[in-house]
């Protein structure tokens, strides 16, 4: 790798999530670590190649709504919020909402992508502001209570529910970054039951907490 001025310490090891010091011959990328909360680079690629072609490329371009896209609920067509392999449409109409979902679908099937079909949740309009529904809120509030008087949970439940609070936290992308060992604690236990870690209990309070 060449010469370098970079001090020789231990590195973080994903696979064994402790800290080692790597061989002269293994090639280490840096990373920067200061990425927005709640995202990693590979998270931050999967989303541009989601909102990309959802927002810009379709035959009626759609209007992006997002933390740095304030939503124009003005605007005729659907209304969409990409979140890596999830996404949220709004509209003033049930019309504009599939329209904006059977466009979205077109254009996937041209790039071999073929996204889960989701829930059909009418959104909740007032005065052109977005809100999620009560009782929508309510219905993943108990739903991390239950999952917090569990021992032992089905990770496809979690990730169900994981899945709603991301829904529900699209509006304020911030939220998101309170599930760390959330995550990880899917991936080590995908397809399988297991006892739940206190650091994925302590952010699923938080979530809860902070709805």
């Amino acid at each position: 790798m060449g010469e370098s001025s970079l001090e020789r310490r231990p590195v973080f090891s994903d696979e064994s999530q402790s800290f080692y010091i790597p061989e002269d011959h293994v090639q280490l990328h840096p990373v920067f670590e200061g990425l927005c909360t709640g995202w990693s680079w590979a998270l931050f690629l999967a989303n541009g190649a989601v909102a990309f072609p959802v927002s810009g490329e379709l035959r009626n371009p759609l209007v992006r709504f997002g933390i740095d896209c304030p939503p124009d609920m003005g605007h005729q067509h659907g209304i969409t919020g990409a979140y890596a392999d999830n996404i949220s449409i709004v509209g003033s109409s049930s019309l504009a909402v599939q329209q904006a979902r059977d466009s979205i679908s077109t254009r996937f099937e041209k790039d071999d992508i073929y996204p889960s079909p989701g829930q059909r949740i009418p959104p909740r309009l007032e005065k052109a502001v977005a809100r999620n529904k009560p009782r929508r809120l309510w219905g993943a509030f108990l739903a991390g209570q239950a999952i917090l008087r569990k021992r032992r949970v089905s990770i496809r439940a979690l990730e169900i529910w994981l899945g709603h609070m991301t829904s529900l936290f699209v509006l304020q992308p911030a939220f998101l970054s309170l599930f760390f060992h959330t995550y990880w604690f899917i991936q080590r236990f995908w397809g399988r039951r297991a006892e739940v870690w206190r650091e994925v209990r302590a952010e699923i309070r938080l979530a809860l907490g902070t709805m």
